[in-house]
């Protein structure tokens, strides 16, 4: 539901800073790989990050001792409730190897790219601006995270690595929209799948 103002009591989080620094850093490493390497070379290398944080995963839910030391040395890197249930960065793990399986290599990493740098600003907009909500997000970390996605998408077309820009304007778009709204499971997931998917159809 769509309502005006966001109260700006949004709850105090110490480990934010840090969070974010490690979903721009860890969250673009692959995809930025991806422009240079090899295809195998990269797919491994993703695959491989998606296996050790899915075993992790599972570990720490099947050994409470496990989750108790995650939680004192990784905690900080944590949203609210991920303590208990699977993170956002083996969400983006497992999209990042699903987009690398589906589309062209640099599709991917773009989707992704607009997920790890777009993700983090909408969070500081919209803790810091955001008036307007939609369900947990607000338009205005929605639009933050946009541009961050046409810049993505213009210093890969200015770049001359693509000979169209609409084609990955609207890939942020997608992204963006997929981003604010309540989906099942997690945003981290659907994000490069859905901005890629849009971005392959229209032939970029």
């Amino acid at each position: 539901m769509l309502r005006c103002p966001l109260s700006r009591g949004l709850s105090k989080d110490p480990g934010n800073l840090a969070r974010r620094l490690f979903h721009v850093g860890a969250g673009s490493f692959t995809p930025v790989l991806a422009f240079f390497l090899p295809r195998p070379w990269v797919l491994a290398l993703a695959g491989l990050v998606a296996l050790l944080l899915v075993i992790g995963e599972l570990t720490r839910f099947a050994f409470p001792v496990a989750n108790l030391t995650f939680r004192k040395w990784l905690g900080f890197l944590l949203k609210p409730g991920e303590e208990g249930r699977v993170t956002a960065a083996t969400y983006m793990a497992l999209a990042t190897v699903m987009a690398l399986i589906l589309f062209s290599q640099e599709i991917a990493a773009l989707g992704v790219l607009f997920l790890s740098l777009g993700d983090p600003a909408a969070s500081v907009v919209g803790r810091r601006f955001g008036r307007w909500r939609v369900g947990a997000k607000s338009l205005e970390g929605s639009l933050a995270f946009l541009a961050v996605a046409l810049v993505v998408a213009g210093a890969y077309y200015f770049g001359g690595r693509a000979e169209r820009y609409w084609p990955l304007a609207v890939g942020s778009v997608v992204a963006a929209m997929v981003e604010l709204l309540p989906l099942p499971v997690d945003d981290n997931l659907w994000v490069p799948l859905a901005a890629g998917g849009a971005m392959a159809l229209l032939g970029a």
